[in-house]
C-alpha cells in the first residue's frame, strides 16, 4: 500500500494544527501580557524621556517578538499545507472533484491570499510604526512618538480582525482536511462508469 497519501495528509493536517495553535497562543499571550504589565506599572529607564504608559511599551516589546514568531510560523505552516495539498492532487491519490477536496482547496487558497496581504499590510506597516515610536520615545521626541503610536493604534483593529479570521479559517481548513482525509482515493461511481465503458 502506498504511503504517499498518509504522509501528505499528515503533513497537511499537522501544519494546519500548528498554525492554529500559534494563532491561539499568540492571542492568549497578548490577553495576558498587557493587563499584567498594566497592573505592574513598570518604569523603564531607557524611556525616561517619554513619561507615560511605560507598561504599554514593555508589553508591546514582548508581544512584538511573539507576533514576529507567529507570523513566521503562519508563513511556514501555510507553505507546508499548500505544498502537501498540491502533492496530493498532483500524485492523483485523492479524488479532486469530491466536495471535501474542493472545499479544502478553496479555504486554503483564501487563507494563503489573506496571509500574504496581512504580512504586507498591515503587519509590515505596524512594525514600522512601532519601531518609529520606540526610537522617538527613547529620544524624547514626543510629537513623533505620539504620531507613530496613533498610526499603529489605527491599524491594530484591522490586524486583530485579520488574525481572528485566520484562526477561524485555519480551524475550518483543519476540520475539512480531516474530513477529506477519510474520503476514498477515487470516486466509486467514476470507477463503475470507467469499468462499464
Amino acid at each position: 500500500m502506498s504511503r504517499v497519501r498518509p504522509t501528505l495528509e499528515t503533513a497537511n493536517l499537522a501544519a494546519l494544527g500548528v498554525w492554529l495553535g500559534a494563532l491561539l497562543m499568540t492571542g492568549a499571550a497578548a490577553a495576558i501580557a498587557f493587563p499584567t504589565m498594566r497592573d505592574l506599572d513598570p518604569s523603564l529607564p531607557a524611556f525616561a524621556s517619554y513619561p507615560q504608559d511605560h507598561w504599554t511599551i514593555a508589553a508591546g516589546m514582548v508581544m512584538a517578538r511573539v507576533f514576529f514568531v507567529c507570523d513566521a510560523v503562519q508563513l511556514a505552516c501555510a507553505t507546508v499545507a499548500g505544498v502537501s495539498l498540491v502533492g496530493l492532487y498532483a500524485t492523483g491519490v485523492v479524488a479532486r472533484k469530491r466536495a471535501a477536496q474542493v472545499i479544502r482547496a478553496a479555504v486554503l487558497a483564501a487563507l494563503a491570499v489573506s496571509l500574504l496581504q496581512y504580512l504586507v499590510f498591515p503587519a509590515r506597516e505596524m512594525a514600522q510604526h512601532l519601531d518609529t515610536f520606540w526610537t522617538a520615545a527613547k529620544a524624547g521626541d514626543l510629537e513623533t512618538a505620539d504620531a507613530a503610536r496613533g498610526a499603529f493604534d489605527r491599524l491594530h483593529p484591522q490586524a486583530s480582525l485579520r488574525l481572528s479570521l485566520h484562526a477561524i479559517g485555519v480551524l475550518v481548513a483543519l476540520l475539512v482536511g480531516a474530513w477529506a482525509a477519510t474520503t476514498p482515493a477515487t470516486d466509486v461511481r467514476t470507477e463503475r462508469e470507467e469499468g462499464g465503458a
